[in-house]
């Protein structure tokens, strides 16, 4: 078997995949729209990768004018026992309709996947542009596809093992009340945010408040029985998304599981300081903290940062809930080192 790629924005990946389907496969159906089969799509070269997601991309180069994207590319680790669709059979089968041009092939079971380098593709709008006749049927009109030149360029990675937990420390100053499972067990972002999240534990999907990737939001699933978040849209429009394209949640999840990403990580604590900081001052500060019913879209919001809203915001409990957090995590706790340059109040900076 070739060897195949799968590329992605995201760098904590590695590890078991689980066969999904496409977002947006179920939705504006048409007579070129790809079937609702859980799947993973790979290539046999990054460019025909590229060729494949760039309807969902181009926005950054057509409009956005992004000099280069980059990308970490994954390869399956084959053991022979997979089942796998062709690109000929996605063709004759009329499954994928680009299928011929971009030398998909997709697996249908569980696969290990692994980082294997990560690259840049330049910026190549104002190149001819690439067509072709879905399902090379040529009595269906030529469709466009992507630019006719792609340029891809590897460059330098650090990579990140999700491999190393136990080597890790935990950041005193992070002290969420809860750990990413007991989060979802009490009820969070309406049962949606982990269906698209790999490297995961299996088990998390099967929590009753967790629901699956047909279902609808539903905010009575919520400890709350409130929304409280904005739409990952407007986190993207303030520059609130860096490594982990779902938000803060999802950075959470990876940095319990052992990932550390150095500066972004003391970025991402910052703003859970600020957020929690904030809010929970201004419920304090307005109601009874056992009572429930007072200012529910706060508490609820706090809660999907990690937070206790029946606790009162200090560096005490702050403290307190980093001792026991990292010891769930299986990491020490990091030695604290202070300054009296190193001591400032919370930085509200954008979360």
């Amino acid at each position: 078997m070739k060897t195949l790629y799968h590329i992605s924005f995201n760098s904590n990946l590695e590890g078991i995949w689980e066969p999904m389907i496409p977002a947006g496969s179920t939705i504006n159906k048409t007579e070129l729209s790809e079937p609702d089969i859980p799947r993973i799509s790979l290539s046999p070269t990054i460019e025909e990768c590229f060729k494949a997601i760039y309807p969902n991309v181009s926005k950054y180069f057509k409009i956005e004018n992004y000099p280069y994207m980059e990308f970490y590319v994954y390869s399956p680790v084959l053991t022979g026992k997979e089942r796998i669709w062709t690109p000929s059979y996605l063709t004759s089968n009329k499954l994928v309709h680009d299928a011929h041009e971009t030398n998909e092939y997709c697996i249908l079971v569980p696969t290990y996947m692994k980082l294997v380098k990560k690259v840049k593709i330049l910026n190549t709008k104002h190149s001819p542009d690439q067509f072709y006749h879905p399902f090379n049927d040529k009595s269906i009109p030529l469709k466009y596809l992507c630019p006719k030149i792609i340029i891809v360029k590897e460059i330098k990675m650090d990579k990140i093992s999700m491999e190393s937990s136990k080597e890790k420390s935990w950041d005193p100053t992070f002290g969420p009340s809860f750990t990413p499972e007991e989060m979802l067990r009490k009820g969070v972002f309406e049962g949606k945010y982990i269906n698209n999240i790999k490297g995961i534990p299996a088990s998390w999907k099967s929590i009753d408040k967790v629901l699956g990737p047909k279902d609808e939001p539903d905010e009575t699933i919520n400890y709350h029985k409130v929304k409280s978040r904005q739409p990952l849209s407007a986190w993207k429009e303030n520059g609130w998304i860096k490594t982990d394209k779902n938000g803060w949640f999802e950075w959470y999840i990876h940095y319990f599981n052992g990932r550390r990403l150095g500066e972004e990580d003391k970025w991402q604590i910052g703003r859970w300081r600020s957020f929690v900081a904030r809010h929970q001052g201004q419920v304090s500060a307005k109601c009874t903290l056992s009572d429930d019913k007072c200012n529910t879209r706060q508490r609820q919001g706090l809660l999907q940062w990690g937070w206790d809203s029946h606790e009162k915001w200090s560096d005490e409990q702050v403290s307190k809930n980093a001792k026991a957090i990292a010891k769930k995590a299986g990491v020490p706790l990091e030695e604290l080192k202070v300054s009296k340059e190193s001591i400032t109040l919370p930085i509200y900076a954008n979360w």
